[in-house]
């Protein structure tokens, strides 16, 4: 495959976290409310999504998608294709033979940008989810992007928009250092211990890499619900 085919698959990030946010956005959704609860009255994950099913139907779970489709377009796609760009540019022609701590700087860089253009959608989805629980009739502040985005800077002006933007960007920043900079490192390594490159090597090394990327992101979500 060409340099060139190569550099123009730099949106394949956003598409990948938009597809894979119609998966994850319920659980996404029930762990807003999970960290939201009073801290008394704490429910398991089960439990919580039985009592919104109960109040809104099933489709209370997917409250807020496409603006979390949106939002994961404007993380991905930057962060992804930045990262991509940077490594070929930094060892050309594929980025191949780059030490971990560029590899981990690289990341961490992009992850930054992205997560910078996307915190006002992150902090629309939030605010979309939380209304999950009240009653349709309630539900009157984030009915759409559109209005939500409105609303927001109505009330709070545009600089709302960026509320708890250095939580979100430090948060894109180590999801990329463990996504993106891990699976590289990752497949680096099983390549060396003979793995082939083949289907089943990406796919197990994707999935290594989403764990990691898992366990960073909860360090930021831990420290900022407490």
């Amino acid at each position: 495959m060409s340099q060139e085919n190569l550099l123009f698959r730099w949106y394949f990030g956003g598409l990948a976290g938009a597809g894979a946010v119609l998966v994850t956005h319920p659980m996404d959704l029930v762990k807003v409310h999970l960290s939201n609860d009073d801290k008394t009255n704490k429910t398991g994950f089960i439990s919580q999504t039985k009592q919104l099913v109960e109040r809104g139907g099933f489709r209370v779970l997917y409250r807020g998608l496409p603006v979390a489709v949106m939002r994961q377009i404007v993380f991905n796609t930057p962060t992804f294709g930045l990262y991509q760009v940077a490594k070929r540019w930094v060892a050309p022609p594929h980025g191949f033979d780059i030490p971990y701590w560029q590899r981990t700087g690289l990341a961490a860089g992009s992850g930054c940008v992205g997560g910078l253009l996307g915190a006002p959608l992150e902090n629309i989805t939030v605010m979309m989810q939380r209304e999950a629980r009240l009653a349709r009739a309630d539900r009157t502040s984030y009915r759409t992007m559109w209005i939500s985005l409105r609303n927001i800077v109505s009330s709070g002006g545009m600089r709302s928009l960026y509320a708890g933007c250095g939580w979100t960007v430090m948060r894109k920043s180590l999801v990329a250092v463990g996504g993106m900079g891990g699976y590289d490192q990752i497949k680096l390594c099983a390549l060396d211990y003979g793995a082939e490159e083949a289907v089943s090597t990406h796919a197990s090394c994707g999935l290594a890499a989403g764990v990691t990327a898992t366990l960073c992101q909860y360090i930021v979500d831990a420290l900022r619900g407490g």
